[in-house]
């Protein structure tokens, strides 16, 4: 064989290992209803992951369902407490309250909330801004509105799972701030 036909693939092998790898792309984790403790969604179009040091804060994707007065109430908390450089949403979280969920259903988020009221609210989500202190609420409501679909409740094996989408605004005398999250998914343990 001719010494100077290896040259080519010599050359695009050695082209092949010096390429630098790059992170990949966080992607979505699959829309399962099993009890994964698996949740993401896209804020503003980015892939947003929840994230969290365990033993500080508890885990980053909890869900809680109880009875609050004589309605079970359904709460769901996804957190990305990880601060670093450059990451716009370090410190963020996405709250999912369903009072009155007996069982699984869709339903809309599109009535006016105050945060003062607690489990007294009608089904809403919230998107929270931890940092700067203190904390900035882009909720739902009229003028905000999403849908949150439970596609699974099962209260034996305590699964929660299903999908949201929601817009997030600042309430009356805030700087008009906004946020547009959509493809959540979530499948929590409760």
């Amino acid at each position: 064989m001719n010494r100077f036909s290896l040259l080519p693939s010599l050359a695009l092998l050695l082209t092949a290992a010096c390429t630098k790898e790059t992170d990949p792309q966080p992607q979505l984790p699959a829309a399962t209803q099993t009890g994964q403790n698996t949740a993401g969604c896209r804020v503003d179009g980015r892939v947003w992951l929840p994230a969290g040091d365990f033993l500080v804060s508890g885990a980053p994707v909890r869900a809680v369902y109880q009875r609050v007065g004589g309605a079970y109430q359904l709460t769901i908390l996804l957190e990305r407490l990880p601060d670093e450089a450059g990451d716009p949403f370090g410190q963020t979280a996405i709250r999912l309250s369903a009072p009155n969920a007996p069982s699984p259903g869709t339903f809309a988020l599109n009535q006016l909330v105050d945060p003062r009221l607690g489990a007294g609210n009608p089904p809403h989500a919230a998107f929270i801004y931890a940092k700067p202190s203190p904390d900035q609420q882009l909720l739902t409501g009229p003028q905000a509105e999403g849908r949150l679909v439970i596609t699974r409740l099962d209260t034996v094996a305590r699964v929660v799972a299903g999908t949201f989408e929601f817009t997030g605004r600042e309430q009356a005398g805030g700087g008009g701030a906004s946020v547009q999250v959509t493809e959540g998914r979530f499948d929590v343990r409760f």
